[in-house]
């Protein structure tokens, strides 16, 4: 098994009534490019020379989704499988998709496409728990680094506390 092998599975999406839509686990970086340029795809420069970019979220889930499809059963009254080619003829198809339907394919590429989680995560202690490795007890105390406690055991540190003599 290459490389890719590991980013080129699909998953069925049940969307009711026996009807499906297969998308890709992985899109490759050139249809997210794509999607993400048309996301920002209306720059505009006003006369002063300020820019601004609005975003097109519409056209983004529209390019994802096109990009992630590869098979259906959806069909018409007649049984006949709505057509995933030539290109223009898929993007049709997507466009009758019913508002629910789109947004739960939706869901799915976004999840799919977005970062993956890694076997390592970061672990935060509990609450209440100080960053001491030694694990004394936690943070000190206000007062206590006040009084110059917290330097006491410090070679060259005042057994009198912060601004006096230090130990030889």
């Amino acid at each position: 098994m290459g490389f890719l092998s590991a980013y080129s599975s699909t998953q069925k999406i049940d969307v009711g009534d026996g009807y499906w839509i297969e998308v890709r686990e992985c899109l490759p970086i050139m249809d997210k490019q794509r999607a993400e340029k048309a996301l920002a795809s209306s720059p505009r420069v006003d006369m002063s020379g300020n820019g601004s970019v609005s975003l097109d979220t519409v056209a983004f889930h529209n390019e994802m989704i096109a990009a992630s499809i590869v098979n259906w059963n959806l069909d018409d009254d007649n049984g006949q499988v709505w057509a995933l080619t030539p290109e223009s003829v898929k993007r049709v198809n997507i466009s009758r998709l019913p508002a629910p339907v789109f947004d739960q394919v939706w869901d799915v590429v976004d999840k799919l496409n977005g970062p993956r989680e890694t076997a390592e995560k970061v672990r935060f202690p509990e609450p209440g728990v100080g960053s001491d490795q030694v694990g004394d007890g936690g943070t000190a105390e206000p007062s206590d680094v006040r009084a110059g406690a917290a330097v006491l055991a410090a070679t060259g540190a005042s057994p009198l506390g912060f601004g006096n003599a230090p130990l030889a």
